[in-house]
């Protein structure tokens, strides 16, 4: 879905075309009938035309341009394209040169992108959750726009928390529940317009880290010098990351934060902005062999990113920081941290005569070398033990 409205943007103009029928215009191919069939009690049947949900995301088409000279050209083809193909269409659903578009939920303009009003009427209008199956309902709904929502892993804390309270066999709506109700229907109600993704400015990743949880905002430069929100981000810290030191979980927060955002950042050189000047250092190549074991490792993890870490004053790092301050206390029973183990250090010059003379030294590599070259049997049970990690 994130790339589909991507692909937007820049976009002016939209118009959404409907296929009557959608994918039964289509006649499906006599070889993959037979995997369609199904069973009735007048006995079994398949599809002879292309049933839906084969995939393919949706079934309208949306034509869009920068200018209404290019939406139109391109709405030309496609319409070329659709009668050469003897499709037809559902006019009473089409729509033709529109300023926004809604998508998936979204509207979409020139602007930026924002909560559909229908939708946000459904969140905004409903009543307070009765009984755990409507609090996962209201969850699962407010859930699809927190992008859209600064702090809503700490506002949405005391509902989540509601979920876990297994000890009490009935619904107990708190009044903290009641207030994180409320609140969050007031922040979608007051939702700002986000940018679209372009994969052409400059990217920034901001973080922060509270006592309890952490706190992220993806943003971008625009060619008039403002920088503008893609996706705002949080999450409360499990029992064992509160635990950690300062240091420690701003580290978190970082490595957290690009690993959530992977789809924009990979491949992509972007600018890591954190309000603890140390961070800096311990997630820059050069402060490898000065952090301690678990920053190591978080930072080894960064090694596939491309990116700068710069230092910004926490009163100038507003947002991140906002997201990170959890209001309440929460009773989160996170897992005990990974047993992973990390060793980060500088190698002397090998050359690749003596890389070779020392692997073919080594007996365990000789019958792991033998093991490979002759193939792997089914099971380990008829391996040396010493094979078997490699299995």
């Amino acid at each position: 879905m994130e790339e589909l409205l991507n692909d937007l943007r820049g976009a002016s103009m939209f118009t959404t075309i409907d296929l009557m029928s959608a994918y039964h215009q289509l006649p499906l191919h006599e070889e993959c009938r037979d995997i369609t069939a199904f069973i009735t009690h007048d006995g079994l049947f398949r599809y002879c035309r292309v049933p839906h949900g084969v995939r393919n995301y949706l079934d309208d088409i949306i034509v869009y341009g920068a200018t209404q000279d290019s939406h139109d050209a391109t709405l030309r083809s496609v319409m070329q394209r659709l009668s050469d193909a003897g499709l037809e269409l559902n006019w009473e659903k089409c729509t033709f040169s529109q300023s926004s578009l809604k998508f998936l939920g979204h509207v979409i303009s020139k602007s930026g992108i924002f909560p559909d009003d229908e939708h946000m009427s459904a969140i905004i209008d409903a009543p307070a959750p009765h009984d755990l199956a409507s609090l996962r309902s209201f969850l699962g709904l407010i859930s699809w726009y927190s992008k859209f929502l600064p702090n809503f892993a700490s506002v949405a804390q005391p509902l989540r928390a509601l979920l876990r309270d297994t000890s009490n066999a009935e619904f107990d709506w708190t009044d903290s529940a009641d207030c994180s109700f409320k609140a969050l229907k007031e922040l979608l109600s007051r939702s700002p317009v986000l940018a679209l993704f372009d994969p052409s400015l400059p990217i920034i990743v901001s973080t922060d880290a509270s006592d309890y949880g952490l706190g992220g905002v993806l943003t971008q430069m625009h060619p008039d010098e403002t920088e503008k929100t893609v996706a705002f981000a949080s999450r409360t810290l499990t029992a064992a990351e509160r635990k950690y030191s300062t240091v420690e979980k701003e580290a978190l927060a970082c490595v957290w934060a690009v690993e959530k955002w992977r789809p924009y950042l990979w491949g992509q050189h972007f600018t890591l902005r954190t309000d603890h000047r140390a961070i800096t250092t311990l997630l820059a190549t050069k402060g490898i062999g000065r952090a301690g074991m678990r920053v190591a490792r978080w930072s080894a993890r960064l090694l596939c990113y491309t990116y700068d870490v710069i230092y910004r004053p926490g009163r100038l790092n507003c947002a991140a920081d906002c997201l990170s301050r959890l209001p309440l206390p929460t009773k989160s029973d996170g897992g005990p941290d990974p047993e992973m183990v990390a060793f980060v250090t500088g190698l002397p010059t090998l050359s690749v005569e003596n890389f070779l003379s020392a692997s073919e030294s080594c007996p365990e590599l000789a019958m792991l070398r033998s093991q490979i070259s002759q193939g792997w049997p089914k099971t380990s049970r008829d391996l040396d033990p010493v094979l078997v990690p490699y299995f």
